[in-house]
């Protein structure tokens, strides 16, 4: 995503965005990002374990684990995290001149 749009951070730069603005734009997209996979996760997750309730019988064990789930967004928050990282500082470094003649 970051590579794709290098003439436009590099339009924001030139026109006086600081880096903090820059890491703030790319951690807020990558957040959108996993929010959105976090919620669809979650969904199909329940609504597969609730199929998987009603089909298989079992006594002592709930596959509706709010624990399970919690944790299942809790890695996944903190991956997009860490995948983040290094591209959001990846782009505070682009030079506006470079990445204005790269693409023209």
């Amino acid at each position: 995503m970051l590579s794709q749009r290098t003439r436009e951070i590099g339009i924001r730069m030139a026109l006086g965005a600081t880096s903090t603005r820059v890491l703030r734009l790319v951690r807020r997209q990558c957040a959108r990002l996993a929010a959105f996979g976090v919620v669809l996760g979650v969904v199909v997750g329940f609504v597969v374990m609730k199929l998987f309730s009603n089909a298989i019988a079992m006594r002592n064990v709930s596959v509706l684990d709010a624990g399970a789930f919690a944790a299942a967004v809790t890695l996944v928050i903190a991956a997009s995290a860490l995948a983040a990282f290094f591209p959001a500082r990846r782009a505070t470094r682009i030079d506006p001149s470079q990445a204005l003649r790269a693409d023209g």
